[in-house]
C-alpha cells in the first residue's frame, strides 16, 4: 500500500465559504476544503501512480584535477527535466539524487571525454556510487590513445539495475591517470552539446 502522508486519512475540517450560510433544507452546500491537506493528497496519489524518474544533462567542462581521483559531475542545468519523486536540486548539491521510494531502478549514463595531450594515452572511467560506495557493475573503463585529434574524443555510456531504499544518495563520477583528460563535448551539430546526460527510472 502506497505510504501517504501523514493526516491525509484523518477526518477534515470543513468550514463554510465566505458568505455562504449553512441551511440544514438545502440539497447542496459549498464548502472550503482543508487546502493544506488536499495538496498532500495529490502528491501522494501522483507518486503513487507516477513511476519516479529523472532525466538531467549538463554541459560543464570538468578536468581531473588529481590522477586517479573520482570527481562528482554536478547536473546545475536548471532545465533537467522531467522530475518526479526523486529529489535533486540544480543549485544546492547538484550532483547528488536521493531516492524517495524504495524499489528496482534502471540508472543510464553518458558522458563525453576529450583529452588535450598531443599524443594521448589515457584511461577514463566512470562509476555510479550509492552513499559513497561504487555500484558494482556501474564502473566502465575506456582508453584515448593516439593522434590525430579526431581519435583524442571519446563517449563511455553504462546502464545498469539496481536496488535502492529510501534516502539513498546517488552520485555519477568520473576520472581518468592523466590530468589532461576532461569531461568535455565534442559535438560539432545541434542546439546543447552536453557533457554528461543520465536518467534514474523507478521499474519495480
Amino acid at each position: 500500500m502506497a505510504d501517504f502522508p501523514d493526516g491525509i486519512y484523518s477526518p477534515r475540517t470543513k468550514e463554510n465559504k465566505a458568505d455562504v450560510i449553512y441551511e440544514p433544507l438545502k440539497k447542496t452546500n459549498s464548502f472550503a476544503e482543508d487546502i493544506t491537506k488536499l495538496d498532500d493528497e495529490v502528491v501522494a496519489i501522483e507518486n503513487f501512480l507516477l513511476p519516479q524518474y529523472i532525466f538531467a544533462h549538463v554541459d560543464n567542462t570538468i578536468a581531473v584535477a588529481v590522477a586517479g581521483t573520482f570527481v562528482d559531475i554536478p547536473f546545475s542545468d536548471e532545465v533537467a527535466t522531467p522530475k518526479i519523486g526523486i529529489e535533486h536540486d540544480h543549485t544546492t548539491d547538484p550532483e547528488e539524487f536521493t531516492i524517495t521510494k524504495a524499489g528496482v531502478y534502471l540508472m543510464n549514463i553518458t558522458c563525453s571525454f576529450e583529452d588535450s595531450a598531443i599524443s594521448p594515452d589515457s584511461h577514463v572511467v566512470i562509476r555510479i556510487v550509492k552513499n559513497g560506495d561504487e555500484i558494482h557493475g556501474s564502473l566502465i573503463e575506456e582508453d584515448i590513445t593516439g593522434t590525430p585529434k579526431s581519435t583524442k574524443d571519446l563517449t563511455i555510456t553504462n546502464s545498469i539495475l539496481v536496488t535502492l531504499a529510501v534516502d539513498d544518495v546517488i552520485k555519477f563520477q568520473f576520472t581518468s591517470d592523466q590530468t589532461t583528460v576532461s569531461l568535455e563535448s565534442h559535438a560539432t551539430y545541434g542546439d546543447h552539446k552536453d557533457t554528461a546526460v543520465i536518467n534514474i527510472l523507478k521499474v519495480g
